[in-house]
């Protein structure tokens, strides 16, 4: 471990005298590897570059940047708080047909009942967000595998899989819930959904 002063280590000892690059503290090492000169320093100092490091975004709140056409897809959070802010045209169709997401329930309940094209048209546009959410999970991922140019870690990386994953789960669970309103839709007591 790094001291203050000379006078802590053996006299025949070799030193080195540095600097501490977050306190600016003067101390020796024993090492020459040594950076910092307490453990302190180093994990604030290295949390200070993660974050630095870390995409930010730059106006507003994230639903705002979301909405903006033309966005790149970026990773926001960190840990297990990482999300994927991106723009995608498909949310916003659904978004004007659905505003306060209660299109099945308004449905299903009577108060307005909806045709088996509308139903099902409504569900082919939540592919279609589910797919360009996986494409632009995707893009990202190649964007840092082929060129280097996002430096993913591997927790985000984990993420963007995992995803990916969930997503093909939601498309393969949408395509049987069209097939079986297609199959069903002969029954005339049957409610689409």
């Amino acid at each position: 471990m790094p001291k203050y002063s000379r006078e802590e280590f053996p006299a025949n000892s070799i030193v080195y005298e540095k600097v501490c690059p977050y306190c600016n503290q003067d101390f020796w090492a024993n090492k020459p590897r040594a950076i910092y000169c307490s453990d302190k320093c180093r994990v604030y100092a290295n949390k200070a570059k993660r974050e630095a490091d870390m995409p930010k975004v730059l106006a507003g709140n994230s639903l705002e940047v979301e909405g903006r056409k033309g966005l790149e897809p970026m990773l926001v959070g960190a840990g297990r708080d990482l999300r994927l802010v991106y723009y995608n045209p498909y949310r916003q169709k659904r978004k004007q047909l659905d505003p306060d997401d209660t299109f099945g329930k308004k449905h299903l309940s009577g108060e307005h009942p909806r045709t088996l094209e509308e139903v099902v048209d409504f569900h082919m546009l939540r592919i279609q967000e589910h797919e360009y959410y996986y494409k632009s999970l995707k893009d990202l991922y190649l964007a840092d595998f082929n060129a280097d140019k996002t430096k993913l870690t591997d927790r985000e990386r984990y993420f963007l899989q995992e995803e990916k994953s969930k997503v093909d789960m939601n498309i393969v669970g949408i395509r049987k819930r069209i097939q079986h309103i297609r199959e069903k839709s002969q029954d005339p007591d049957y409610i689409p959904w």
